[in-house]
């Protein structure tokens, strides 16, 4: 089933538009029509609707059921140092797939990319594009919050605020950060750091 997006909430009988760019794909690339049945993914959960009106710009849906949240309850930021090339776009991708809540791109001392101003806005503006289509693609709920590349000074300020903050560190072993993981319940912020 496809899947689209709608900054609307709403309940069962109500309708609601997709996005311009959602429509455009709905009506021209997949060619779907009045009478098809959707998955809405909306602001506080997903819910299955019917198309029941084609504009040149938008699409309507009326809402016919509401299938609830998809998200995890345990809530994983993704810290991650900023590989070269296009690594970054794949992670991105994958980290959602995965469940992450949150992406930060960190740039570090030994990150060959070294982003700024306007470069780190476009890229950010890319990042948050791939983890949309990804949303679609792997049936969450919600798009994760992608972060503009920061300083490693910068998301120290964002780990503080971690109920349990993961570095794995080759040498380290695994029983110091097994023991971390086991502290983690529902509803615990973790913070994963992994470096470039």
């Amino acid at each position: 089933m496809h899947r689209f997006f709608s900054e609307c909430s709403g309940v069962p009988g109500d309708r609601i538009v997709m996005s311009e760019e959602d429509s455009a794909h709905a009506l021209r690339v997949l060619r779907l029509d009045v009478g098809d049945t959707v998955e809405m993914i909306l602001p506080d959960g997903n819910a299955l609707g019917v198309i029941v009106g084609t504009g040149t710009r938008a699409v309507q849906v009326e809402l016919q059921e509401m299938l609830g949240t998809r998200e995890a309850m345990t809530r994983v930021t993704l810290y991650q140092g900023y590989p070269k090339a296009d690594k970054m776009e794949l992670i991105v991708q994958k980290g959602t797939e995965l469940g992450c809540a949150r992406i930060v791109p960190v740039c570090m001392d030994r990150s060959v990319v070294k982003l700024s101003g306007k470069d780190a806005g476009k890229k950010a503006d890319r990042l948050r594009k791939i983890a949309k289509e990804a949303v679609k693609q792997c049936g969450r709920s919600a798009s994760p919050e992608v972060m503009a590349p920061m300083s490693l000074r910068e998301a120290i300020s964002y780990m503080a605020d971690e109920d349990v903050m993961l570095i794995p560190w080759e040498e380290e072993g695994t029983i110091g950060f097994m023991e971390a993981v086991k502290t983690i319940r529902p509803g615990t912020h973790v913070g994963l750091l992994i470096g470039p």
